[in-house]
C-alpha cells in the first residue's frame, strides 16, 4: 500500500501528515473570507489559518471525489461534495 503524504512548509518548518491512502486531490475554498484548502483522499481534510495560526482538521464525511465551496443566502460560506454520484 501506498501512503500518501502532503508536506507543509511554513518558514524553517516542515510538516508531514498521512492524508489517506487514494491520491490527494487539492481544492480552493474560502473560510471566513480567508484562502483554505480542503485535501481529498481517502479522508477528507481541511487547512485553514484561524486567529493566525495554520489548522489542518480532518473532517467527518465520507470519502469525497470532487469538493467546491459555495456561497448562498442562508449558507454565506458552505462546501459542497460529491461521492460517487451522490450529492454531499
Amino acid at each position: 500500500m501506498t501512503q500518501r503524504r502532503i508536506l507543509i512548509l511554513t518558514r524553517k518548518i516542515s510538516i508531514s501528515r498521512f492524508l489517506g491512502t487514494r491520491p490527494v486531490r487539492l481544492i480552493r475554498v474560502q473560510i471566513k473570507s480567508q484562502p483554505a484548502i480542503l485535501a481529498l483522499s481517502s479522508r477528507t481534510w481541511l487547512n485553514y489559518t484561524h486567529q493566525n495560526l495554520m489548522h489542518f482538521t480532518p473532517l467527518i464525511f465520507d470519502t469525497l471525489d470532487y469538493a467546491w465551496g459555495f456561497s448562498a443566502e442562508l449558507c454565506p460560506e458552505g462546501l459542497i461534495g460529491i461521492t460517487g454520484n451522490v450529492l454531499r
